[in-house]
Order: C-alpha cells, then structure tokens, then sequence
C-alpha cells in the first residue's frame, strides 16, 4: 500500500503541480463583508467514489490543494478553486456572514471524503461548491469515539494527509520540513489567513493529538 511521508514527491511523481516555497497566502485584505458568495453554492448529496486501494492519501492530497488561497468560512463548507478569497474580511467566527471557504473541520471531513451515515472505510465524493461541514468539530478529530470514521495514532507515525487535531483546531499534515523538524500542514487557520499551507510546530505542541481516518 502506497503510503508516502513526502507528499510534494507523491504529488509531482502524479502530474500534480504546487509551489512549496513560500508556503501559505498572506493575510487576506479588508474588503466587502456579507458578500453572500454561499448563496451560489449548493447542498447536492455526496457520491459514492471508488479509490483503488493505496490511492486514497493521494485523492485526500489533491482536494485538500484545491482549496489552497479560498477563504475562511466559520462553519463553511464551499470553495470554487480559483486561489482567491471571494469574501475577505468578514467578521471571525461567524456563521451568518456566508462567506467563501471551509473551516478547519470542515476541510478535513471534505478532504477525507467522509460520510458520517456511512463511518467506515467508503468515500464519499463533495464537490468543492457544495456547502457540507459535516458534524465533527476539532474536539471530535482529538477524542474520537469507537464509532467515529477516524482513530487518534501517535504523531510520530503521521503520514501525509493524516491529520492533528486540538480542542480548537485541526489541520491536515502534508510533509515535514526535515531541516527544522517542522510539519508542513494544510489547514483553514481564520479570516485573516483563509485556507493555505504553512509549516508549523504541532508535532511538538502537546496540545495536539494525531488522527487518521479509518479506510477499508
């Protein structure tokens, strides 16, 4: 089973094309507030999608990309992939602003293609506009019941698009910096950040759990 701990190789060895430099977008200027960008989302199902066995690290990597440089969105769950935040500036840590872009849990369960009626092993496909956040918060993906669709695991054995989780935030992991130590993470960090990749010090910071969704 292909399970890769460098996920820029993987991506780029797959066609998949992402500057690492320079990780992360800048803070998102001051602009409209209540742009309203769900209001062109939609609330389509899921789809059920075969992932050959070994693959699935890859298909998490590869959506998870393609939020990189939308928004932040309390709550949210809808994205169109084009690398700008179509409702910069609205106030943090509301829902009603229904601005562009998930949150931190929002894009893990997105990104593991998960389905909570159906918790383990199948992959449930969202497009990127369709305004899903799932029912799992940050506290959830730290102390994750027998029955949720992810398992806490040791930091030490993270694998890309594994992800760690504390009571506030969870953000997928994506690589290491071996030259600091650092993890290079994806996550959808608030207003002022949107969604992006950044290194940071989880794995040092006991704060954080390990977490990894159960496959089949």
């Amino acid at each position: 089973m292909m399970q890769p701990r460098d996920a820029t190789a993987l991506l780029r060895t797959f066609g998949v094309g992402l500057a690492v430099a320079g990780l992360g977008n800048p803070a998102a200027p001051a602009g409209a507030y209540h742009t309203n960008f769900q209001g062109a989302c939609n609330s389509n199902g899921p789809t059920l999608q075969y992932i050959s066995p070994g693959y699935e690290r890859l298909v998490y990597a590869i959506y998870a990309v393609s939020a990189l440089g939308d928004g932040y969105q309390y709550g949210g769950g809808c994205w169109n992939n084009n690398d700008i935040d179509e409702s910069p500036g609205d106030p943090q840590e509301l829902t009603g602003t229904r601005g562009e872009g998930p949150d931190c849990s929002g894009l893990v369960f997105k990104s593991w293609h998960l389905n909570p009626a159906r918790p383990r092993g199948e992959q449930w496909n969202y497009g990127y506009m369709t305004n899903v956040h799932g029912p799992y918060a940050s506290f959830h993906y730290q102390t994750p019941g027998s029955n949720d669709p992810f398992f806490r695991i040791s930091k030490a054995d993270l694998m890309t698009m594994d992800a760690v989780a504390k009571n506030g935030h969870v953000a997928l992991y994506y690589g290491r910096n071996y030259s600091n130590n650092r993890g290079i993470f994806i996550e959808s960090k608030g207003e002022a950040y949107g969604t992006g990749m950044w290194e940071r010090d989880y794995l040092t910071d006991g704060a954080y759990e390990g977490v990894r969704r159960k496959m089949k």
